[in-house]
């Protein structure tokens, strides 16, 4: 469990944190926690690329992280081809009716997300 709530840290921040849970594909990270901060769509992007490849994460916390539509369109790239992930919280994103859209789109295919 990795928990980086409310530390005002932006996409610059996370990103090497995402790229280093990716170069290891053996890690047992199951869940992580990012809430109140500022990943934005930018972050994401490399979160996605993560979500993509990762078959540990349970439970992603993402509330309140200003990631807009952009962002949830990335994220959806990546829980489209995740094969792990349960729990997603994004609530507080001014997601829009777009995000909504990506959303579905994504959970059409997408089969662990309860």
């Amino acid at each position: 469990v990795l928990h980086l709530d409310g530390c005002a840290l932006d996409a610059t921040s996370f990103c090497p944190v995402f790229e280093g849970l990716e170069a290891n594909p053996t890690s047992k990270l199951k869940e992580l926690c990012l809430w109140r901060n500022s990943l934005g769509s930018a972050g994401v992007r490399s979160l996605s690329r993560l979500l993509s490849t990762n078959v540990s994460l349970r439970k992603l916390d993402l509330w309140a992280n200003q990631l807009g539509a952009e962002g949830i369109d990335a994220l959806s790239a990546g829980l489209e081809t995740n094969t792990v992930l349960e729990e997603l919280r994004i609530g507080r994103n001014d997601i829009g009716s777009d995000g909504v859209r990506s959303l579905a789109r994504c959970l059409k295919v997408n089969l662990t997300l309860r």
